[in-house]
């Protein structure tokens, strides 16, 4: 008979069993993590108390079972089974082999299992001592980890991205700018070689035009005065006209020359008080204010940096224009200014006979006329040389206006380079 068979062998196996339980429950009650004395079999000797209260396990369903039997034979994996089988014969050990594992009643659980062969006292067999370790919050942290990092590098990849493309944009912009920079220099020295070209251009043509319009006021005047009571009113009349028609085409050739050295021959800005400026434009206009009647108000004017030989011009130009469009009833002018923000905004009002608002913008416009030129004389020169003067200060002139109710002429200059107090 052999030995399993026979009851003397049982009955040493049972005992040396009941030695091995005494001698490893000493041990696994000690520990905090579930543990399981498993022998050469793979049976459970024994479980701590961690053990059953873990996975809502009894004794009488633990002990002596295969560990591979147990509960939904959650342990029946084969790689698990074989590393288990090998401790005892080849004296191995298992560190961090890990089970994820829907178990009874527990439900998901990831559980990291550690075994090592013990040695029992005296002639006992070796067993396994196999711990068991609940990791599920730590693999779930890592899991939400690994996932917060993964959303993170996403955002890191996403914003890399937007950052390349602002980048490039921003790259595109500036050299957008770098080539409209270029362009804006090729057209300032464009601009520079027109406006030299303007100049010398009209100065070849008031030079040009000036003497042989000299020799014909000369011829006219020596008509006129050898033809005196030989020729009757209309000759004597034909003869007038043509004087009146060299003398305006001598004032227009002035005025376009004055026009294209505005800004070549113009003086550097300084300060400039604009009441001393004012006071000069009246007193040259002072025939042409008495003789029309006009009662000018003034109010107080500030002092900006600016070429005061064009500023009175633009005076001199505006209060003509205000006394020369009058109407019949008494002329009124006010001149004054205001700030707004960085800038001052002058203002001419006369209650002459004004103009239709569409004509407010053309009349700035080279040898622009709104009226006879027998009643109103003049060139059509005055408003746009006012305007490029202005333009030239930095600022800009405009003018409102209703037929009969007089005009409003505005023009700003920059507030920034006041002379300070004091």
């Amino acid at each position: 008979m052999s030995e399993a068979h026979s009851p003397g062998g049982c009955a040493g196996k049972e005992e040396e069993l009941k030695k091995a339980l005494e001698y490893s429950q000493s041990i696994v009650e000690t520990v905090r993590e579930p543990l399981l004395v498993l022998d050469g079999e793979l049976r459970v000797v024994s479980a701590n108390r961690s053990f059953y209260q873990t996975f809502h396990v009894h004794p009488q369903e633990t002990e002596a079972h295969f560990i591979y039997d147990l509960g939904n034979r959650q342990w029946d994996i084969p790689r698990l089974r074989k590393l288990l089988e090998e401790i005892i014969p080849e004296n191995t050990v298992i560190e961090g082999f890990e089970v994820d594992h829907v178990f009874p009643v527990i439900g998901r659980k990831t559980m990291l299992l550690n075994a090592r062969r013990i040695e029992g006292k005296g002639n006992r067999s070796p067993l396994i001592l196999l711990a068991m370790e609940d990791i599920t919050l730590r693999k779930q942290a890592e899991e939400t980890l690994k996932k917060a990092h993964a959303e993170l590098e996403k955002r890191v990849q996403e914003r890399t991205a937007e950052l390349a493309a602002l980048n490039e944009e921003l790259r595109k912009e500036i050299e957008a700018r770098k080539q409209a920079e270029r362009m804006l220099e090729l057209k300032a020295n464009e601009l520079a070689r027109s406006n030299a070209d303007l100049e010398q251009f009209a100065y070849s043509v008031s030079h040009d035009l000036r003497e042989p319009l000299h020799v014909v006021a000369g011829f006219l005047r020596l008509l006129a005065k050898r033809c005196q009571g030989k020729i009757d009113s209309k000759g004597q009349e034909y003869i007038d006209h043509a004087i009146k028609s060299v003398q305006r085409m001598e004032q227009m050739i002035d005025d376009i020359l004055s026009y294209s050295r505005i800004s070549t021959r113009g003086k550097e800005f300084e300060l400039t008080d604009c009441n001393h400026v004012l006071d000069q434009v009246l007193e040259d206009l002072k025939l042409a204010i008495e003789e029309s009647g006009v009662s000018i108000t003034r109010e107080p004017l500030p002092t900006v940096m600016a070429d005061a030989g064009q500023l009175a011009r633009v005076f001199q130009n505006l209060l003509g224009n205000a006394i020369k469009f009058r109407s019949d009833r008494p002329l009124k002018i006010r001149v004054g200014a205001e700030r707004l923000g960085d800038h001052w905004r002058f203002f001419v009002q006369d209650n002459g006979i004004g103009m239709c608002s569409k004509d407010c913008e053309r009349i700035f416009f080279l040898f622009e006329r709104l009226h006879d030129k027998s009643k109103y004389p003049g060139t059509g020169i005055g408003l746009a040389i006012c305007k490029r003067i202005i333009e030239r200060h930095g600022g800009r002139i405009w003018a409102e206006s209703e037929p009969g109710q007089g005009s409003t002429f505005y023009f700003t200059i920059p507030a920034h380079a006041e002379k300070p107090a004091g």
